[in-house]
């Protein structure tokens, strides 16, 4: 209940609060995504993420703003059981794929997902989308899109058995390294979020240019926790 009165009077102030987690196992790029995307910088981290990082931008604009509030959660197997807490309230979930990391970052991906959306059958997220990771490793992007295409079917079969026809499923490559498309999984995310809990938008309108503009430009004021567990 106290949730629902928080987003709604976020949604009366002109503010629509946002939450991305991001999943996937360690060290594929998942903190680095995060980086490049909040600070358009990219940190080549040597030491893996400790339990979960969180990070929060306000995004401000004439007409509505946006409270974004991002899990970056540790991709080491014993953190996996707390996912399902970080993730409860996520109104969209990233998994990170690595492709030079091929068959532990899909393992991973798959095991942890299945706790996860059994634990929101009642709450669903908006969207649970697959972000390629490092296509600049790659000579070309047919390996990239047959590996996401995978992932995306066992997500699709998760949610299947779920009984979840609510919530996407998209795909996205990028590379940190090369800043290429590193924003497009949170820009389209927040579209989504944007419209889900914005009752003033209809649902079938086109989407709004505005909220491209204002991610790219705008004043914002970034937050950065590390916590361990």
């Amino acid at each position: 209940m106290l949730k629902i009165i928080s987003q709604y009077l976020l949604i009366m102030n002109n503010v629509v609060s946002s939450t991305i987690c991001i999943i996937g196992h360690f060290g594929i790029g998942k903190s680095s995504l995060v980086s490049s995307f909040m600070f358009g910088t990219f940190s080549k981290k040597t030491e893996s993420t400790i339990g979960m990082c969180y990070l929060n931008k306000l995004i401000k604009n004439e007409n509505y703003n946006i409270n974004l509030n991002i899990w970056d959660t540790a991709g080491q197997e014993r953190y996996a059981p707390l996912l399902p807490m970080y993730t409860r309230d996520a109104d969209v979930i990233l998994a990170v794929i690595d492709p030079t990391q091929e068959q532990q970052s899909i393992n991973y991906v798959n095991n942890v997902l299945n706790n996860v959306l059994e634990c929101r059958t009642n709450n669903p997220p908006f969207g649970v989308h697959v972000v390629i990771s490092k296509v600049d490793t790659q000579e070309n992007l047919e390996k990239c899109e047959k590996i996401a295409e995978k992932v995306k079917e066992n997500i699709e079969d998760i949610l299947f058995n779920t009984n979840n026809s609510f919530t996407d499923v998209s795909l996205f490559y990028t590379s940190s390294k090369q800043n290429f498309n590193t924003d497009l999984p949170f820009l389209e995310s927040l579209e989504k979020i944007y419209r889900e809990k914005n009752p003033i938008i209809p649902q079938n309108e086109e989407k709004d240019p505005l909220l491209v503009h204002i991610l790219n430009n705008n004043e914002n004021q970034n937050k950065y926790s590390c916590n361990s567990c």
